[in-house]
């Protein structure tokens, strides 16, 4: 059983990031898409812990630079990058799906992040 709580998503014309909590097995998920020519989308999926999306939040609060991490992932490997910009918009990429985000779309990432480790660590 799917029991998605947290499953937001940030979209613009050509790239999508979302972001996804499952209560049932407290797993924390990153996925990165892009637009196909034909209007289509294809997706990249990677599950990732609680340290690494605190890692996330360092980039967002500004405590570090970038990070990387990498996994494996229904028996796929998988490498994830995290980022600013000179003018400190995020950027997520997985693979080659990459998303900027937007001031507005970091902050509200930074939320749902946050909330999504403290759930992913109640009893």
């Amino acid at each position: 059983m799917n029991q998605l709580v947290l499953n937001k998503a940030f979209m613009s014309k050509t790239g999508c990031l979302k972001l996804q909590y499952n209560e049932q097995t407290k797993s924390i998920y990153l996925h990165a898409g892009k637009k196909n020519g034909d209007d289509s989308w294809s997706w990249m999926k990677t599950k990732i812990s609680d340290d690494e999306a605190a890692e996330i939040l360092n980039v967002l609060k500004g405590k570090t630079d970038k990070i990387s991490f990498f996994h494996k992932f229904n028996n796929v490997s998988k490498r994830t990058w995290v980022n600013k910009d000179d003018k400190g918009l995020l950027w997520v990429r997985i693979e080659d799906f990459r998303k900027q985000l937007t001031t507005g779309e970091q902050t509200v990432f930074e939320i749902l992040l946050e909330r999504a480790i403290v759930a992913s660590n109640q009893v």
